[in-house]
């Protein structure tokens, strides 16, 4: 039974074994001399040839750091949820949250009364822990502020690591980087709020 295989941009994706040639154009018939544990490609005339060693571990290379990209890109993303919340909603409370305690602190300084719109933000989480509102407002800045400073950090780290990791030069090296990229950015952002 003929071995019939499908290219992508030149390069084999898919083989089959099959008594007629499968519907589609992509399709070409095997040489006689076809192996099943080799990989195939079309040269510039469109003839089936044998892929280098070199070409197929080059590929494996690329689609790895490819790979290796968004993985960066999902952990890096979970930091930023744990500083900017993991919803648009979570987010914007913080935002609010900060608004209220930057005006009650502020109102504090210049000996007015705070806003009641912002001491409604801020009331029940101070009554909740315990602690006056100028306290929980202190508390909420410091926090942005620390939230502000990480998410400047991720961005950094980000670029920093995509770069990296474009520079492995090996599957074992692009394995062993991702490895540890969590306790990595863990130890940014550590010495981004010891810097800060």
């Amino acid at each position: 039974m003929p071995v019939y295989i499908r290219f992508e941009n030149n390069k084999q994706v898919e083989t089959t074994l099959l008594s007629r040639k499968p519907a589609g154009t992509d399709w070409i018939k095997a040489p006689d001399s076809f192996d099943w544990h080799k990989c195939y490609c079309l040269d510039a005339e469109s003839n089936i040839q044998e892929r280098t060693e070199e070409d197929v571990s080059g590929e494996f290379l690329s689609n790895a750091k490819e790979n290796g990209k968004a993985t960066v890109t999902r952990v890096v993303d979970k930091f930023r949820r744990e500083y900017a919340g993991y919803s648009y909603e979570k987010g914007e409370s913080y935002r609010v949250q900060a608004a209220a305690a930057r005006s009650i602190l502020q109102a504090n300084k210049s000996g007015i009364t705070a806003d009641e719109d912002d001491l409604a933000v801020v009331q029940p989480l101070a009554d909740l822990r315990g602690i006056d509102v100028i306290e929980m407002a202190t508390l909420i800045m410091k926090k942005a502020r620390q939230a502000k400073r990480a998410m400047a950090k991720l961005e950094e780290c980000e670029d920093k690591i995509e770069s990296e990791l474009m520079d492995c030069g090996t599957l074992e090296a692009i394995t062993q980087y991702l490895e540890s990229l969590e306790s990595n950015i863990e130890t940014e952002l550590n010495q981004g709020a010891t810097n800060g």
